[in-house]
């Protein structure tokens, strides 16, 4: 089952131009876990939503707001 709040990490990784390999390596985590947080497909534990507030300087609720993209028109 998806997670159906959909993580901002990707919007903060590529705002830094890391790739997630990168990330997961900082947050010692194998890229395939990064990116099922990423996407939504995992639901983070309390520990790695500390190590994602700590990593990119967020606050838990700016990291697990949904995103939605802008209506254009």
């Amino acid at each position: 089952m998806e997670y159906q709040g959909v993580l901002r990490i990707r919007l903060l990784r590529q705002a830094k131009g890391l790739t997630q390999e990168e990330v997961a390596h900082a947050l010692a985590m194998r890229q395939p876990t990064y990116s099922f947080l990423e996407s939504g497909r995992l639901r983070p534990s309390k520990r790695q939503v500390s190590l994602l507030e700590a990593y990119f300087g967020e606050p838990v609720e700016k990291l697990l707001k949904p995103w939605k993209p802008r209506k254009e028109g």
